[in-house]
């Protein structure tokens, strides 16, 4: 008799998991087709009635109306239409040609690349993108996870909260089918910006203002896209070794050589702080149900969380001080990275008084103080400031910098002249860089029409004498 190598019952029962694992494979391909096309929705069960009705209604009574507000007056229909054009866009720019012009494979991609933020009890899928408000969401993660974190987002470090990754959630270790379930059925959101702006926000951050990345940044870039084969002597460019030209001690790079380090086509790798949004999160491979842009952060955060079933108020203080808030939280920050830097500075590449000239340059451009509240120490008495007195300074200034709109142009002007200031073949570059972002977001990004040759600004903050 030949041997019976099976049981009926064993037989039955590998029949019923070979036929499962056909029918979840099967299913998983067409739910996965839905989600690289767009079609994921919004879960209605996670949105509240009065945001279901932003979407669905067509005419509403005024009544209706005045409970589509949030207490400032924000008006959350006007929003809900804004985020379903961000997303129609999405929808129609992916369509529009060969997805392969855009990215690679998104299944590789989606379940190995991305790092999303993962909330279970509000049921949120966050992919954060440097540049774009990431720190800011980090700590809104952090207060879901534990509330006892902090009274509220201000009020935890912007610098421990990157430090450690340990105090998330992450997709980064799940398995592959539970990622994937988080795809189908949580809500999906990230943040965009300009894409010239995060270009120039990354330099800024990453390469004026002293940090921990500066220096080896810094080195990098002036090796392969210096445009002296000598460091100037300006600010505390140095050479340790004067013979072999070796760049040991760079801690200034200048927007010229920032852009052409991040346009390279010699398969340098660029950090990720400066790598096109689009390639970060995927949004032709991924439904986003909301798509927040940093030109109307507030709102579009107070938004999505509301929709989440968030307890604004609880994660983000009182809403009339959130910009304040915001502002202050970063520029503390800043100041203490960069202290962290000075301290940590064991070969002596950095000068004290230096670095905090530059540090208050920093809030100059973006925003925080008025061009003209000038350093208020000389070089010797910065030399002997602690961290706390030098933040006083700063707050002290920003409490006396005039209107939030003031500011706001001074950045703009910031930004343009940075641009201005680099050969235009190389601004051409950056356009085609930058290309994909400004299609798949809705961004004007045609140098000819964003810095037409004839209207370049007075300079106002050069640059050159800074760095």
């Amino acid at each position: 008799m030949p041997r019976k190598w099976f049981s009926r019952p064993v037989k039955v029962v590998l029949a019923f998991t070979s036929l499962g694992f056909v029918i979840m494979i099967i299913g998983s391909h067409f739910w996965w087709e839905a989600v690289i096309n767009g079609q994921s929705t919004l879960n209605s069960q996670l949105i509240p009635r009065f945001l279901e009705t932003c979407y669905s209604s067509d005419t509403l009574t005024n009544e209706k109306l005045k409970s589509l507000m949030f207490p400032d007056g924000t008006d959350v229909r006007r929003l809900a239409e804004d985020h379903i054009k961000r997303k129609e866009l999405l929808h129609k720019t992916c369509k529009a040609g060969p997805e392969e012009n855009f990215f690679e494979d998104a299944r590789e991609a989606v379940t190995e690349g991305n790092q999303f933020l993962i909330d279970d009890v509000h049921r949120l899928l966050y992919c954060p993108i440097e540049k774009v408000g990431c720190s800011f969401w980090k700590r809104v993660f952090v207060l879901l996870k534990d509330q006892q974190q902090g009274k509220s987002v201000f009020n935890l470090s912007g610098v421990a909260v990157h430090r450690r990754w340990g105090l998330f959630n992450t997709s980064a270790s799940k398995p592959f089918l539970l990622k994937y379930f988080y795809l189908q059925s949580y809500t999906k959101f990230l943040f965009v910006r300009d894409p010239y702006e995060r270009l120039f926000s990354g330099y800024i951050d990453k390469i004026f203002t002293p940090s921990y990345q500066t220096q080896g940044l810094s080195e990098h870039i002036r090796q392969h896209f210096g445009e002296n084969l000598q460091p100037a002597a300006m600010g505390d460019r140095k050479l340790a070794n004067q013979t072999t030209g070796s760049f040991s001690c760079v801690t200034s790079v200048s927007f010229s050589e920032f852009c052409r380090y991040v346009t390279n086509d010699i398969g340098v790798a660029v950090n990720a702080h400066f790598t096109p949004m689009y390639a970060k999160c995927l949004p032709c491979h991924v439904g986003y149900d909301f798509v927040g842009k940093m030109e109307t952060f507030r709102d579009d955060t107070n938004f999505i969380l509301t929709a989440a079933g968030v307890n604004v108020t609880s994660v983000l203080g009182p809403d009339s001080s959130f910009q304040t808030e915001n502002d202050l939280s970063i520029m503390r920050d800043v100041t203490n990275r960069v202290f962290d830097v000075i301290i940590s500075d064991t070969r002596k590449c950095f000068h004290k008084a230096n670095m905090l000239r530059r540090t208050w340059a920093t809030f100059q451009i973006r925003g925080y103080l008025s061009i003209h509240k000038k350093f208020p120490v000389s070089d010797e008495e910065a030399e002997n400031l602690t961290s706390e007195q030098f933040l006083n300074l700063a707050m002290k200034a920003y409490e006396n910098s005039g209107s939030r709109e003031e500011c706001m142009r001074q950045r703009k002007t910031a930004i343009l002249e940075a641009f201005y200031n680099i050969p235009r073949s190389l601004l051409k570059k950056v356009e085609f860089f930058v290309q994909k972002d400004c299609l798949l977001f809705g961004y004007e990004c045609n140098v000819d029409q964003r810095f037409p040759e004839n209207q370049a600004p007075q300079p106002v903050f050069k640059f050159d004498t800074m760095i």
